[in-house]
């Protein structure tokens, strides 16, 4: 996959917010040779979203795996943690 740069490529999706502005100039402020449009730069990021969370998913597992382990303190330090990654996602339960 092609390395791309964050902020160039949300400077020039967020160019396309103003819609009059887009109407009176369809290619504002591009080099036609350069021009993507803004489904491609969002089809990357996407992907790259994708591909993050499961690296954090997959480091979240592999250190609950070694929880019960770990000594008392360690353990719940690394509980509240492990919490911070997925705000969504309980830590997991003393014994499980």
């Amino acid at each position: 996959m092609t390395q791309r740069d964050w902020q160039k490529d949300w400077d020039r999706a967020t160019m396309f917010d103003d819609i009059e502005f887009l109407v009176n100039n369809p290619r504002p402020l591009l080099n036609v040779n350069n021009y993507e449009p803004p489904y491609v730069l969002l089809k990357y990021w996407l992907q790259e979203a994708k591909e993050r969370g499961e690296r954090e998913q997959q480091l979240k597992e592999a250190v609950e795996e070694f929880l019960p382990d770990m000594m008392p303190v360690t353990r719940a330090l690394m509980k509240r943690k492990l919490s911070t990654l997925y705000p969504d996602t309980p830590a997991p339960k003393e014994g499980e």
